[in-house]
Formats: C-alpha cells, sequence, structure tokens
C-alpha cells in the first residue's frame, strides 16, 4: 500500500477512528513560571495554540486552532516584517463557548502572545524555535500525500 492509498484509507474511516489515529507531528512549549504557550501539529494537519496560566485551582488552558494563512501572519510578527497581528477564536472552556481575540505584538526585542487571560513572551532564541517550527507546520499543511 503506497503513502497515499494509506492517507485515502484513513480518511476514509469514520470519525471516531481518525481522532483515535490522530498523532502529533510536532510539539513545543514556552515556559515561565506562571503561564505557557504551547504549539502543536496533529496528522490531521491541524495547528493548535494553547495558552496556559497558573491559578489557585491548576492550569487553566485555552486552545486555539489555526490554519496556514494565520500562522503566516505569526511568522511576519516573528520575522519583524510587521508589529502585530489579532484573530478571532471560539474556545470550549469551563465556562462554555467564549469568543476572544489573540494579539501576538513584537515590542523590544520580545514577541508577546496574548489572550484576554493570559500573555507568554518569547525572547529571541524562543522566537527563532517557533518560527521554524511554524514554517514547517506551514509546509506540511499543504502537503497532499
Amino acid at each position: 500500500m503506497t503513502l497515499a492509498t494509506t492517507r485515502q484509507a484513513a480518511e476514509s474511516l469514520p470519525t471516531a477512528t481518525q481522532q483515535a489515529r490522530t498523532r502529533t507531528i510536532l510539539e513545543r512549549a514556552f515556559f515561565t513560571k506562571e503561564s505557557v504557550l504551547k504549539v502543536m501539529l496533529n496528522s490531521q494537519d491541524e495547528c493548535y495554540f494553547q495558552w496556559g496560566w497558573l491559578t489557585k485551582e491548576g492550569w487553566v488552558w485555552k486552545k486555539a486552532k489555526l490554519n496556514d494563512v494565520e500562522l503566516g501572519e505569526i511568522l511576519l510578527v516573528l520575522e519583524a516584517r510587521q508589529e502585530k497581528a489579532a484573530f478571532f477564536h471560539s474556545y470550549d472552556g469551563r465556562e462554555g463557548k467564549t469568543t476572544t481575540q489573540i494579539w501576538v505584538n513584537r515590542s523590544n526585542g520580545y514577541c508577546t502572545f496574548k489572550v484576554k487571560e493570559c500573555s507568554k513572551s518569547l525572547s529571541a532564541g524562543e522566537q527563532r524555535v517557533l518560527q521554524t517550527l511554524l514554517q514547517h507546520a506551514i509546509v506540511l499543511m499543504s502537503l497532499t500525500l
């Protein structure tokens, strides 16, 4: 069986079976003591950003699925070719379904990723790592094997 027919076979499976076969391809977390920004690409060509912050009850997470164009906008900020990018996304969380804005800003050599409840600034080294991961994610999301 070729890679193309394997992918076609996987795509024809019921959704629950597809979800069971979804695997992580890229994953990286950028931590501080009380917050984290996590990026993940899975085998279904879905790229997620997650923001986490520490509360008295433990870690709280917000997750957003970003498309290739949004990743491209983030890359422009990481490459210092534009100062900011912003997106609206809906989340399923403790409070039910909510919509919030995601901001990505460049200032004083740092790149900050922010949602209403949490922000995470990346150092120059972290920015370079994320830039490389996002470049690979965009290519992988666009491949049809």
